[in-house]
């Protein structure tokens, strides 16, 4: 192979620099109003934000509204407290933040690949192109830039676009020659700056570095068989280094001990541990197959051009080696699930940039490259264009078209209720004010701008709004914002304030009392606001009722005292979810009575059910619902929801 030639044409650096910002400018305006995600890891990732943003550091003591947000790496939310302050949302430093680490991050990515020789990476970047299109066509395989979708993985995306950008660097730097130990140095730098953000990504780079070090050090005396000891020295100085400056960390054993938690996380494909573990291998494998590959190479004077060959290989290794260890420390109980599956974002993108690579490596030994005369239209291609075109091809492949959020209603919302809490909300002490959902206002926006703006502390009353369920800590209710067409918001003997800003601002412990008394009509529908009774297996209220989400669900609810007299009867207004002549078979019981059941079809979609309520009932009423056929959209292939959809349940009335 004759590499005599600079892989690529020599270009204007200030121009490549200003079309990638015309490209970052663009995808930001393109996709800042869009939220992917209704985690509530975006609710304590805000909260964390606004109060660095508001304090600029976190008051001595445990904040009660952070939770372990108190002990959370704060270097990515310092970033978005200080961009918020200048767009005036932490919210929207948040949403910036993330989307400049998601171009970075396939900008630092597709600019490895763009280092090899014109005419092999300009093929790699094709194949990469054809990939990515396939994997959002077909697969939706979850690669970098799902860390922000469904989930919120905030601090992970913004450090793992940090070390990527940071093995650009050192791949630059490798070319030109640069001393090995100004790369260790860097290196070890970044991976202290990367655990202040989250330590998933920085253990890949420390990762990285050990074996970029000890694979140096073996080729160096491989070529000279002599210095064995100031070598090995000099790499076990920086190993040494890189493993004290992530474990001695401040954040590191607050990492630790969150990686403990097994949260929920469904990867798509490939779920199961032991899955996991091969694939892992497999990448492995493909990864050693590139620096071997790369090794070949090392003899010939110019094989400094394939660098991305031994970056992205021992970047692979890295990865996979790292999964491997927390898949072994989860047999002897250490981690968890969650920690593990949370590798899969590297593992399935550095997979799909390793298959770009395969036709290159099929060739590498019976191909002879030398570089043609400089074309202009490949030049400007080469160049110029195709890093932002890749980028913005990566950035769309890898973000929905439909969001689940906007960005400037939540921030209409923040701001709105930060101007109430200033004006119209009186405080006392050990009293908190909560925001409670409406049509307009999803569970998770309600509970960010609970902990967040409104300050309440993540107790149960916290999680009951967060869950859309009754407040249970009514000790602690100072205040209760609601939607002024809800039921709370209605009660005007409870009202502080006439509605503003869509809101009543109404007195908690007055709210409390009319919950006691019991209603005689419920309505389970988003306008309502608030349920007085405790749901399970029911989704989150829209504006005709409740689905049902499970083939086994149930309504807890406080009796109500109908003009002295005990409530003999429950009427329900139901509907249920057919399409293409599937029936629903639903059975009804009361308090532990008999199960009455009812069938819905096409002629019967919508029933009024009339169930009677036992003697000897006390209370409060329970009544539970068997769905036997309940069954998701996605199953009957209308769309990607996998709740298996029963009936709504619109309303229940005593009588």
């Amino acid at each position: 192979m004759n590499l005599t030639q600079s892989s690529m044409p020599k270009a204007s650096p200030v121009l490549q620099i200003f079309l990638m910002l015309l490209v970052a400018v663009f995808l930001i305006v393109m996709a800042s109003d869009s939220i992917w995600s209704a985690s509530v890891d975006l609710a304590h990732h805000y909260a964390l934000a606004a109060r660095i943003a508001e304090y600029w550091t976190l008051p001595p003591g445990i904040d009660p509204t952070l939770g372990e947000m108190n002990f959370y790496p704060r270097t990515s939310h310092l970033l978005a407290a200080i961009m918020g302050k200048f767009f005036g949302s932490p919210l929207i430093g948040i949403q910036l933040v993330s989307l400049l680490s998601l171009i970075v991050l396939w900008a630092g990515l597709a600019f490895m690949v763009l280092s090899l020789p014109r005419s092999v990476g300009m093929k790699t970047a094709a194949t990469l192109a054809v990939l990515l299109v396939l994997n959002w066509v077909l697969l939706g395989a979850d690669v970098h830039g799902g860390e922000i979708v469904g989930n919120f993985f905030y601090s992970q995306l913004v450090a793992q676009a940090s070390i990527v950008f940071g093995l650009a660097i050192a791949l630059s730097l490798d070319k030109k020659e640069v001393k090995s130990s100004i790369r260790y140095s860097f290196l070890i730098a970044l991976i202290y700056f990367a655990t202040g953000i989250h330590l998933l990504p920085a253990s890949q780079l420390l990762g990285f570095l050990l074996a970029m070090i000890a694979f140096e050090a073996f080729m160096k005396l491989k070529a000279a068989r002599n210095n064995y000891l100031k070598t090995g020295l000099i790499a076990a100085g920086f190993m040494g280094a890189g493993l004290l400056v992530l474990t001695k960390h401040p954040a590191f054993a607050a990492m630790r001990t969150i990686s403990q938690n097994n949260g929920g996380l469904f990867i798509k494909h490939i779920n199961s541990m032991g899955a996991i573990s091969v694939y892992c291998l497999v990448v492995a494998a493909m990864s050693g197959m590139l620096v071997f590959q790369w090794c070949k190479l090392k003899q010939q004077d110019n094989a400094r051009q394939l660098l991305a060959l031994k970056y992205l290989g021992l970047y692979g290794l890295a990865v996979s080696g790292l999964c491997l260890v927390q898949l072994i420390s989860l047999k002897i109980g250490q981690g968890s699930e969650y920690a593990v599956k949370k590798h899969m974002f590297s593992l399935n993108t550095v997979m799909l940039i390793e298959l770009a690579l395969i036709p290159l490596l099929v060739k590498i030994s019976k191909m002879q490259h030398s570089l043609q005369p400089n074309i202009n239209n490949e030049d400007v291609l080469y160049s110029y264009l195709l890093l932002p075109a890749l980028t913005i091809l990566a950035f769309f492949s890898v973000t929905p078209r439909d969001k689940v959020l906007d960005t400037s209603d939540i921030v209409s919302l923040e701001h709105g209720l930060q101007l109430q809490r200033e004006m119209l909300i009186s405080y006392a002490p050990g009293k908190y004010v909560y925001l409670l959902t409406s049509p307009n206002i999803t569970p998770t926006v309600a509970y960010m701008m609970t902990i967040g703006v409104l300050k309440a502390p993540r107790t149960a009353n916290s999680l009951n709004v967060l869950s859309d369920q009754p407040l249970t800590e009514w000790s602690l209710v100072g205040t209760i914002l609601a939607s002024e067409k809800s039921y709370v918001g209605q009660l005007t003997s409870c009202r502080r304030s006439f509605p503003a800003l869509p809101f009543s601002v109404v007195d908690g412990q007055c709210v409390e009392k009319e919950m006691h008394r019991g209603r005689r009509s419920i309505s389970l529908s988003a306008i309502d606001g608030y349920s007085p009774c405790l749901i399970e297996g029911f989704s989150a209220a829209e504006e005709g009722g409740r689905w049902t989400e499970r083939k086994e669900v149930f309504l807890k609810c406080s009796m109500p005292d109908l003009n002295g007299k005990v409530p003999a009867k429950i009427l329900m207004d139901t509907a249920a979810f057919l399409h293409n002549g599937n029936v629903q078979r639903a059975s009804f019981s009361v308090n532990g009575s008999p199960s009455i059941e009812y069938r819905y079809d096409a002629e019967h979609s919508k029933r009024t059910i009339e169930l009677p309520i036992p003697a000897s009932v006390g209370k409060e009423l329970t009544i539970r619902l068997s769905l036997p056929d309940a069954i998701s959209p996605k199953q009957m292939g209308l769309s990607e929801d996998r709740r298996q959809l029963g009936l709504m349940v619109r309303a229940i009335e005593f009588h």
